[in-house]
């Protein structure tokens, strides 16, 4: 039986801004402002995947062991990214699944859960510093991604007021991230953004029950 680990949402260099750059992320330095794989949101810090930040783009293949067994897997490389991102093909904030990683392989993918051999859970990765938006009306966050999952596999963006304290979950003008092969640029504007001392960002990767990886 052959498993394939599909890329799921990836996240390139971001800029939040209202006419003026507020906050940008690259994830070039040594420590970005994000921190992966935080309970936020009803996530889980540790499972079947988890975030990473590298600049890891060729797949490859290992086993992952189910009820005793071991199947195989193929990961695809990930998408080359465009130039219209600051550092083209550098560091990126992506899932990965931890059978992967046990094989070797570091780019962007994740394990479908199917409530046997992998378990549903949502995973976490946000700001770890905040952005004031105080005296703006609406902000703008931008950022690039690309996603392959499905109906049960997705991305979600979330916004917090209070330093990350709370989430709301950001549901225009896309609510679930997926079905997205090639790396195209996210423009979200909104009222909501406006008007903070405290504002920050998050990436949410929910892995439903689903019996076949697309």
């Amino acid at each position: 039986m052959k498993r394939t680990l599909l890329a799921l949402l990836l996240v390139a260099p971001s800029a939040l801004s209202a006419q003026q750059e507020l906050f940008f992320e690259d994830f070039e330095a040594p420590l970005p402002a994000f921190a992966p794989n935080t309970p936020d949101a009803g996530s889980v810090v540790t499972g079947d995947n988890t975030w990473l930040i590298n600049n890891a783009f060729s797949g490859g293949s290992g086993t992952i062991d189910c009820l005793g067994f071991p199947f195989g897997f193929t990961v695809p490389a990930t998408a080359a990214q465009p130039a219209g991102i600051t550092t083209p093909n550098g560091r990126y904030l992506h899932t990965t699944s931890t059978a992967a990683i046990a094989s070797g392989v570091q780019n962007c993918c994740f394990v479908a859960a199917d409530g046997l051999c992998a378990q549903p859970a949502n995973h976490f990765a946000r700001m770890t510093q905040d952005v004031s938006t105080l005296g703006a009306a609406e902000a703008t966050l931008t950022f690039w991604w690309l996603c392959g999952g499905g109906t049960n596999n997705y991305g979600e963006v979330y916004y917090s007021t209070n330093s990350g304290a709370s989430w709301t979950v950001v549901s225009t003008p896309i609510a679930q991230y997926r079905n997205q092969a090639t790396w195209v640029q996210q423009t979200i504007t909104l009222p909501a953004f406006g008007g903070h001392t405290t504002l920050r960002f998050g990436f949410r990767f929910v892995n439903g029950t689903t019996f076949s990886a697309q």
